[in-house]
């Protein structure tokens, strides 16, 4: 672990702003690609720079380092909150006068001279108040280079809230830079991804993927407990869920390979949480999905910078925080990569069940049709036959459909809940199934003539008790060891 000087400042990028740089500065949202961490790489491979692009992939002299990156994203100050007095202000073409505090404000003018001791104009010719007058007990939340640019008449937005004056916006700037930082004393020094801004910066996303954890998973059959698919139970107990799983028949050199990383999100709109979640990166698909547990948040606010004052607070300082998130993805590996075997050999022949592949998403919680279609699509041409996909296609295909219906617009709650049900396929598929079986008998109760109803619903009582361990394809762990020796000479692979 590095030593945590958490207290002192770390410089800023000192360089003047390039043309493209001070474009991100203009723009209302954007992307800004990073490979390498102090010094820049052209090394990310181009099947993610066209995924994980929403428009056009970047040129390589657009992609910077890891540093230069977060040097563009806004250092949120607290400035002075004024509201206008349109009656004070020497331009106005209200000024104080018996015409407009009777008619404009309601006001009874002769009683209001009275409490005065003087007339409304002589009132006005001798008072000097204020036009902007300050607002106490509150605060502007800014970013004073897109300030400046507003006075040079810009078309930017600089401002994101108002906060009570006590709120002091934390600097994310530096806060990055403690990641760098916790990347560097691990030798991540190949790590690649993009930040992602909308509202001029008010709100980021910043993935980062890192091919010194990239695995490659070779799949073979011999390790695998088939009666563990599913329940123990007779063909004529088991429900259409149940009939449906089986393993997959896969060579002995059949092979995923896939890259750790993390996003990490912040928002000065209102909302003063840093989030944070392990991710997946498929190279052959160029598709990252994240990964629903663990998750990790903090507050970005006041001394939260101060190593001694979170400390005093019983919270990790910043670099102790994005090292503890380093550790944790570390040690998820060798259960994720269990996972993905699992979801691999999983397969779910759809000629067992009463819906199709595209109710499956629907009834997982994807409301799209366009995605829904597109996904479907996409995994009836991968699976063999197309009625018996593996969960891994049906989650991948997913992945792939979302990065094609939300090119240019990822931001929105709609996509984030459609990539967590794809995590969630990964993670937690006996959930998965118990929710797509009951979303398909409420379905069927709504639409179903009464007598029907019993043929037409998925029978879920061997469901009741279903768990992850009940599905994991696993028997003692030998999975697990198969998979850890072969990620031992994988551990440090480029990637791909």
């Amino acid at each position: 672990m590095q030593a945590d000087n958490d207290t002192t400042e770390t410089p800023r990028t000192a360089s003047p702003a390039t043309t493209t740089e001070l474009e991100h500065l203009l723009s209302e949202a954007g992307e800004i690609f990073f490979s390498g961490l102090s010094q820049a790489k052209t090394t990310i491979p181009g099947p993610a720079k066209e995924r994980m692009a929403s428009d056009q992939p970047p040129a390589d002299d657009e992609i910077r380092s890891f540093k230069e990156a977060v040097s563009l994203l806004p250092r949120a100050e607290k400035s002075d909150l004024r509201a206008h007095n349109p009656y004070a202000d020497a331009d106005a073409p209200q000024e104080p006068s018996r015409k407009v505090a009777e008619e404009m404000a309601g006001l009874d003018v002769d009683a209001l001279e009275d409490v005065l001791g003087t007339t409304v104009a002589q009132a006005a010719a001798g008072e000097d108040a204020a036009a902007w007058p300050e607002v106490d007990g509150h605060a502007d939340v800014v970013d004073p280079r897109r300030q400046l640019l507003a006075a040079l008449g810009a078309d930017v937005k600089f401002r994101w809230q108002i906060a009570s004056d006590s709120y002091e916006p934390g600097d994310m700037e530096r806060f990055y830079l403690r990641k760098l930082r916790a990347l560097q004393g691990r030798g991540f020094n190949d790590a690649w991804g993009r930040i992602d801004y909308h509202d001029w910066g008010g709100a980021v996303s910043m993935t980062t993927v890192y091919p010194s954890l990239q695995f490659s998973i070779t799949i073979g059959e011999q390790d695998i407990n088939p009666s563990a698919v599913a329940p123990a139970a007779t063909p004529q107990e088991k429900g259409a869920f149940s009939r449906a799983l089986s393993i997959a028949d896969v060579g002995d050199d059949d092979e995923i390979s896939v890259l750790y990383g993390d996003v990490m999100t912040h928002d000065y709109r209102g909302a003063q949480t840093i989030n944070a979640q392990p991710i997946i990166y498929v190279p052959a698909t160029g598709t990252t999905i994240p990964l629903p547990q663990p998750s990790f948040s903090r507050r970005h606010q006041g001394n939260f910078m101060d190593r001694d004052h979170e400390r005093s607070n019983d919270r990790k300082s910043p670099l102790e925080w994005h090292e503890s998130i380093l550790d944790r993805l570390e040690s998820l590996t060798g259960t994720i990569n269990g996972e993905i075997v699992r979801a691999r050999l999983l397969t779910l022949d759809f000629t067992e069940l009463p819906f199709q592949i595209r109710d499956f998403y629907r009834y997982a919680g994807i409301s799209s049709e366009k995605v829904i279609e597109r996904a479907t699509t996409t995994a009836r041409g991968t699976a063999e036959p197309e009625s018996k996909p593996s969960l891994w296609t049906l989650q991948v295909s997913l992945k792939v459909a979302l990065l094609k219906e939300f090119s240019g617009n990822r931001s929105g709650q709609a996509f984030k809940r459609y990539q967590q049900v794809a995590g969630k396929m990964l993670r937690n598929p006996a959930s998965q199934f118990k929710l797509i079986a009951e979303e398909h008998n409420y379905a069927t109760e709504d639409t179903a003539a009464p007598d029907q109803q019993t043929d037409a619903g998925v029978d879920t009582t061997d469901l009741n008790d279903l768990t992850e361990v009940d599905i994991d394809l696993t028997t003692a762990g030998a999975v697990e060891q198969n998979v850890q020796e072969e990620l031992a000479a994988f551990g440090n692979g480029d990637s791909a």
